[in-house]
């Protein structure tokens, strides 16, 4: 545990996806290129979500307190205000997993952090 009283987390900003094919591929991938999230206290929802890269992707952040929304390799940092819709829009031109957090000190130790893939 951590000085200011939250567990302490080790998190690579970007990890490397493979292209390799899986042995089932029951279920259809679902590229989400218009992204609605909750940000809550202390999490996002989804926290997780698929992305095509090249793509242009639109996150609408529904805020339900004071937060931002953070992708550090993307350069990507934006307040968003209580009670309001905040629109976000990138481009990932790489593949990967990328971390998105919420940088306000404590909200991202609280567990308000999520992954974006792109493929």
């Amino acid at each position: 545990i951590s000085k200011n009283g939250f567990p302490e987390q080790h998190v690579d900003q970007l990890v490397p996806v493979t292209a390799g094919k899986t042995a089932t591929t029951a279920q259809e991938k679902k590229y989400r290129q218009l992204i609605d999230i909750d940000a809550r206290s202390f999490f996002f929802s989804p926290d997780i979500f698929l992305v095509k890269k090249g793509e242009k992707v639109t996150v609408r952040i529904h805020s339900y307190g004071s937060h931002s929304f953070a992708i550090d390799a993307l350069k990507v940092n934006t307040k968003t205000t209580d009670g309001e819709i905040t629109t976000i829009e990138f481009t990932p031109e790489k593949e990967g997993a990328y971390r998105f957090y919420c940088p306000i000190p404590g909200h991202s130790e609280a567990g308000m952090t999520g992954v974006m893939i792109v493929e």
